[in-house]
């Protein structure tokens, strides 16, 4: 089985943004599948909600871009062999703490296109997966229809970042059926 991996509640957990000093339009955070750079770690902050008095607190993998995520060093520390092998772990500043923007850059074609729900202008509602996707070892992957927002694993990743998860006791990860809403 395939699922989609994404941050936990962004109601729960804190959430990044860029910081003031960055270009909010210049598209440094999207994460299209391609292999990225930068010449200075860009800076990001958590999120504030103008109207609570307190803060949501950070997770140890928190939202900043749609289709990635950003690791602290607890995070970084316990999954960057898992997740090295199928994309990028950029450094990022928050807090004057550096800490890793994930980006997949293992593109699969991966979609059974006829079982695979689409909208009337072409965008996938609900995914169906073409079966050998789901092998025994590790996968971690985006589609090429999907490959700004979504995030993929197979059984065999979900099983072994759960695990490190549960080992470690790590905040914000979270799996669910590829499509689903609300996430």
């Amino acid at each position: 089985m395939i699922f989609e991996i994404r941050v936990a509640d962004v109601n729960t957990y804190a959430t990044l943004v860029a910081d003031d000093s960055l270009d909010p339009m210049s598209k440094i955070f999207v994460c299209d599948g391609q292999a990225k750079s930068w010449h200075e770690r860009p800076v990001v902050k958590p999120s504030r909600e103008p109207r609570k008095k307190k803060n949501a607190a950070r997770a140890d993998v928190s939202y900043l871009w749609t289709g990635s995520l950003v690791l602290n060093q607890r995070a970084y520390d316990a999954l960057h062999k898992l997740l090295l092998p199928f994309g990028q772990l950029l450094e990022v500043e928050c807090q004057g703490k550096i800490e890793y923007q994930y980006n997949i850059t293992n593109v699969l074609d991966c979609l059974d296109k006829d079982k695979t729900e689409f909208d009337e202008n072409g965008i996938v509602i609900r995914e169906a997966f073409a079966p050998e996707f789901d092998g025994q070892e590790a996968l971690i992957f985006k589609a090429p229809e999907t490959v700004r927002n979504r995030m993929y694993v197979n059984q065999a990743a979900k099983e072994r970042i759960a695990l490190i998860i549960a080992q470690e006791n790590l905040t914000g990860i979270k799996f669910s059926a590829p499509g689903s809403w609300p996430p």
